[in-house]
């Protein structure tokens, strides 16, 4: 009876410890639980994270770490760059070195198992950057030209960036010395060299006080202050000429100068000036032509050409204004900054008034040339688009040429102001100038 007993004993005690080695063999396994530690010690290329794993999925541990990256649209792997910290469950620090300055990078820590991979979650950082060296950059601010009495021109020129890039300019401007950007400004792009623009909604008959700037990673550079005053309300200075044509007018230094070319069919005294076509430069007497004779908006535009007789009548431009003298002219000349430069600081900037490139061409002192092109003494008319030439009041001195009449010109491919001579049978344009 005992054996039996035994028997059935032993029996159910094989058959209990088969039950639990089964189950315990059939036990499912997972990836290990992982939680990626703040990020800390963020140098200029290291910093140190780590990780804390809670749970080892139910098989051991046998390797752990951080992974990381720069790309935020990729989560960072084992296959990316990573630490190896040992094995087992609990905490670890790992430290990620050769890293790149002032880069983003995202980490998260790690765990292997027999099961697989456990990832924790993802902590982004930036590494520390070197101070910038170098300087603000070094500005110039020019004249302020243009004034009316709402509006004024003005421009800057960043002749150093300091060594570093410059990523703003423009004009700033305030009622109070010394204005900044955070003052009223404007935005003309970035780098090196010149620049201008207009400053609009000023208060009439007020005193303003303008600085060019420009920014780089070092701080703002300022240019030295200028000052100016803007017109009465309504005070836009223009002139009229004899036939009810009215010009605006441009103040460039110590001269006023018609910001248009004469278009006038009559001399100041009433008397008409003959136009004539066909029987250009017959006669010794004043005439005028147009390059576009039946276009109106032409006329208006690009003003007459006059011959040089009509220069000598002395006659032509309104009362209280004549045609420049060529040393007027060399005056605004030097002032723009000679022959070299002045050509393209005349010209309109409009490719619509001047042929490409209409090269160095700014206006920036609203001169507003024009290539109104001219009439040769044989009566062609050409140039238009690609030359613009103007009298001047004044006899070469050469003995050999002393009736002709000296003129300067500009021409498209260039922002030099060329200086000629000619007979009086050529027709070229007009600017008046103000008696002073």
């Amino acid at each position: 009876m005992k054996n039996r007993f035994f028997v059935y004993f032993s029996v159910i005690t094989m058959f209990l410890l088969c039950f639990f080695f089964f189950n315990s063999c059939k036990k499912e396994k997972n990836p290990p639980t992982v939680t990626t530690t703040a990020i800390t010690g963020i140098t200029l290329t290291s910093a140190e994270s780590g990780g804390s794993i809670s749970d080892d999925g139910g098989s051991p541990v046998t390797a752990r770490g951080i992974c990381w990256n720069t790309d935020s649209t990729r989560l960072p792997t084992l296959e990316h760059n990573k630490t190896s910290d040992g094995s087992g469950t609990g905490s670890f620090r790992s430290i990620m070195l050769n890293l790149k300055e002032n880069t983003t990078y995202y980490v998260r820590a790690y765990a292997i198992n027999s099961a697989g991979r456990g990832y924790g979650n993802v902590i982004s950082f930036t590494t520390l950057k070197l101070p910038p060296t170098g300087s603000i950059p070094v500005v110039i601010t020019h004249e302020v030209t243009q004034i009316t009495d709402k509006t004024a021109h003005c421009r800057g020129t960043v002749e150093n960036d300091g060594d570093n890039a410059v990523t703003a300019r423009g004009i700033c401007w305030a009622t109070t010395e010394n204005p900044t950007v955070e003052n009223n400004k404007t935005s003309n792009g970035e780098g090196t060299g010149s620049f201008a623009n207009e400053m609009t909604g000023l208060t009439p008959n007020t005193t303003y006080y303008v600085r060019a700037y420009a920014t780089n990673e070092i701080g703002v550079g300022y240019g030295a202050q200028k000052t100016f005053k803007t017109l009465e309300d309504g005070a836009i200075i223009t002139v009229s000429d004899i036939d009810g044509n009215t010009y605006n007018t441009v103040i460039i230094g110590t001269q006023t100068w018609m910001a248009q070319n004469l278009r006038t069919t009559k001399l100041n005294d009433g008397t008409p000036i003959e136009i004539s076509e066909e029987s250009w430069g017959i006669e010794i007497t004043p005439e005028l032509g147009w390059y576009d004779s039946n276009d109106v908006n032409s006329q208006v535009t690009y003003g007459a050409l006059y011959n040089g007789y009509t220069i000598e009548t002395e006659k032509l431009c309104p009362e209280g204004w004549h045609v420049p003298t060529n040393s007027e002219w060399e005056t605004l000349i030097e002032y723009l900054g000679g022959y070299e430069l002045a050509g393209g600081k005349l010209k309109n900037a409009s490719n619509l008034y001047w042929n490409t490139p209409n090269e160095g061409a700014t206006n920036e002192y609203g001169f507003n040339a024009l290539a109104g092109g001219y009439i040769t003494g044989d009566g062609y008319i050409e140039g238009k688009g690609v030359n613009g030439s103007w009298w001047t009041s004044s006899n070469n001195e050469d003995e050999y040429y002393l009736e002709n009449l000296l003129y300067k010109f500009l021409q498209n491919t260039t922002k030099v102001v060329n200086a000629s001579h000619t007979e009086k049978n050529w027709g070229l344009s007009v600017r008046c100038i103000k008696n002073q």
